[in-house]
Order: structure tokens, then C-alpha cells, then sequence
């Protein structure tokens, strides 16, 4: 990208050079040459740019096929408000996954209780395969009124869970936002 700035402020500053001489002597036949490269180097850094954009789209179209499933969740022990999750993370993709970051929304039914940040990092998801978590925990607090929802959902077995994808980093270095 600095190149490519670069590239057109040399482009520009050309341009005016030109635009001040009305004489066809060297330097400016000179000019002239080097602002046609100039103009075919930027085409092609244009090529290149749209070319690893269309890349992007791609992957962009195969993190519809990343999906974190919440299997299950029960409490840790009696009195306690701390919750375990069992997560399943599928990757369908063809690349390998390093890391995912997000949000569980927490509901119950259609009514929209809380959400916690959810990052799953630290073991690589296969690609074409799967990836069972099961030592994710959430801490609930009585003191705060959409804990105490999502403890009443849960004890009434109709707390539903979302998952909201923030980044998801695959092993090849890409990284795509949400």
C-alpha cells in the first residue's frame, strides 16, 4: 500500500513538472517515458489489489462455513452459579483455524438476556474437521439482574445460546473481521 502511494505521488508530482514546461526538450520527453511507466506499474498494483481482494471474498464466503454449536451447559456443582459449556467447533473450510473470537448471546426463547466474550484459541480447528471444547466456564454474579436471567433460564432448561463471530484467524496468516 506505501507503494502504491508512493508510486502515485510520483505520479502526481510529474504531472505538474510537465504541466510547468511548454518545451519538448529532453527532460521532459524523459518525463513523459518514466510517467508511462509509471501509469503501467500502477495498473498492474491495481491488478495485484483487486486480485488479492477477490482472495479475501472467498474466505470471507467460507467463514459462513465456521459454526460454534453450544452443546450443552450444566452447573458445576449445587449453589454454585458457575456454569460449563460443552462447544463444538466445526471447520468446514479448507484451511486450517488458529483462533476464534466472539460473543455467546444468551437467551431465552426470543428474548435477548446477555452476552460474555468468547475466544477460542490455542489449538488449531482442522480443516474439514471439528473441535470439542469442554472446559469453557462462565461465572455468574447475584448482584447483577441479567446473570440472575440466565441462571433462571438455565434452572428452567429454556436458555438458548448464539454464538457472534468478532475474527476468526486461519493457520495461513488470514485474518477476516465481522
Amino acid at each position: 500500500m506505501k507503494k502504491l502511494a508512493g508510486t502515485l505521488f510520483i505520479f502526481l508530482l510529474a504531472i505538474v513538472l510537465v504541466a510547468c514546461g511548454n518545451s519538448e526538450d529532453a527532460g521532459t520527453a524523459a518525463l513523459l517515458a518514466e510517467l508511462e511507466a509509471l501509469r503501467e506499474e500502477i495498473g498492474e498494483l491495481m491488478t495485484e489489489s483487486s486480485e488479492d481482494v477477490q482472495e479475501d471474498e472467498d474466505i470471507e464466503e467460507d467463514v459462513d462455513d465456521v459454526i460454534v454449536t453450544v452443546i450443552d451447559a450444566n452447573r458445576v456443582a449445587v449453589g454454585d452459579g458457575r456454569l460449563e459449556f460443552l462447544i463444538l467447533i466445526s471447520n468446514n473450510t479448507d484451511v486450517d483455524i488458529s483462533g476464534i473470537q466472539g460473543h455467546l448471546h444468551f437467551y431465552e426463547g426470543n428474548r435477548f438476556i446477555m452476552r460474555i466474550e468468547a475466544d477460542f484459541t490455542g489449538e488449531t480447528i482442522p480443516s474439514r474437521g471439528t473441535l470439542l471444547m469442554d472446559s469453557v466456564y462462565w461465572n455468574s454474579s447475584l448482584t447483577m439482574p441479567h446473570h440472575v436471567s440466565a441462571m433462571t433460564a438455565f434452572f428452567n432448561r429454556n436458555l438458548q445460546f448464539e454464538y457472534a463471530f468478532s475474527r476468526v484467524i486461519f493457520a495461513d496468516g488470514t485474518i477476516v473481521n465481522f
